[in-house]
């Protein structure tokens, strides 16, 4: 029996070396592959940006909600099908999430969706690529401009998406990059804060040291902590990046080999969740994974699918296992009404995440494709 496990990291005999370097040289922190890093990286989006290299995507994300200048009083707009750290970075300011539906066809949130939830105390808004699928960021810019509001990107799972034909993120105020294990490129732990607007890179590049600055003297304008990444971090990262294109490349053809087989099962009982958002605007997906939904007369059957899928040897998970709303840390006093969320619950009740990792063959998405068909609840 196969064993295709749901993530795999990438890590070259390259990459051991330059860690191993980084460990001889004595510079484990501070010093220039994190430089480095965060240059390549500016470079590899779309070079006139400033990439801050830190310790998590959530941090990436705290850093750009407290620079912005959120607190208690403020409310962000966030979505309910997320990560919970996309809200913990916007409670930890003092601020309160609040939260939007999602598109049923990208699992992203729209501009329809959020422009009934602004009120006088609205002062940003989140957006996230699920599952490397862009959200319709052009129509969200307008009416966050509009409204003199902020916008931060979670693009904890979309590095490589497109959208317009440009990479992910150019749009919004700042943009958060995740380099956990299970990401397209991973530092072991890690982020990146990105931004086009000078101000906010030199407050978060002080805000993730403790706010210090030593130029021309030793000062401490403004609160931080550690949020800093670490050499052997960062020489990871740049080795990973180095091969990025191509192993984007290979993730994308694995998930249209995987997801071409998956869209002709039994429709419409089978759905695949794509970038495609119906606008003007183009997007292509990061091919973080393949998310398919079991809808009508099959929905909410999905974990007979999954211990199938198991028995055989795949590893799948959930994105996300909850509904923001329906978690204790972020419940009303109140029950809300289910169809506020009908969409975002529908998902997480109902969906499964499957590997399209660059290390699986066209045999292993095939594997899985007819592995799924031999388990679809009949």
């Amino acid at each position: 029996m196969r064993l295709i496990k749901f993530a795999l990291p990438d890590v070259q005999e390259e990459d051991i070396a330059a860690v191993t370097q980084v460990l001889r040289s004595g510079r484990l922190t501070e010093g220039p592959q994190v430089e480095a890093f965060e240059q390549e990286f500016a470079a590899f989006l779309h070079g006139d940006c400033y990439a801050i290299a830190v310790s998590s995507c959530w941090a990436a994300l705290y850093l750009s909600w407290l620079a912005l200048g959120m607190g208690p009083g403020d409310e962000v707009i966030c979505p309910a099908l997320t990560h919970v750290a996309t809200a913990h970075a916007i409670t930890m300011t003092g601020a309160t999430p609040v939260f939007v539906d999602c598109d049923p066809q990208t699992g992203t949130v729209t501009a329809a969706l959020i422009e009934p939830l602004i009120t006088g105390r609205t002062r940003g808004i989140c957006v996230m690529d699920y599952v490397g699928n862009p959200c319709d960021a052009v129509p969200i810019l307008c009416l966050a401009e509009a409204h003199g509001l902020v916008v931060v990107e979670d693009a904890a799972t979309a590095c490589g998406a497109l959208y317009s034909g440009k990479p992910i993120g150019w749009g919004a105020h700042c943009a958060a990059f995740s380099f956990y294990p299970a990401k397209h490129i991973t530092t072991g732990e890690g982020g990146m804060f990105v931004t086009r607007h000078q101000w906010l890179a030199d407050t978060v590049r002080k805000m993730r040291a403790f706010g210090i600055t030593k130029n021309p003297v030793y000062d401490v304008p403004l609160l931080g902590a550690n949020y800093r990444m670490s050499e052997m971090q960062a020489a990871l990262g740049r080795g990973q990046l180095r091969r990025f294109p191509q192993a984007l490349e290979k993730r994308r053809q694995n998930w249209r080999t995987l997801a071409n087989r998956l869209i002709p099962m039994c429709p419409p009982d089978v759905q695949v969740i794509t970038s495609d958002h119906g606008g003007k605007h183009t997007a292509a997906h990061a091919a973080y994974c393949v998310v398919m939904q079991l809808v009508g007369r099959i929905a909410g059957r999905r974990d007979i699918l999954r211990e199938h899928l198991k028995k055989a040897g795949i590893e799948t998970s959930v994105y996300y296992p909850r509904a923001m709303p329906d978690l204790t840390c972020y419940r009303a006093p109140q029950p809300d009404d289910w169809w506020a969320y009908r969409h975002t619950r529908e998902i997480v009740v109902s969906s499964l995440a499957l590997p399209c990792y660059q290390q699986l063959t066209e045999s292993d998405m095939v594997y899985i494709a007819d592995q799924v068909e031999e388990g679809l609840p009949r």
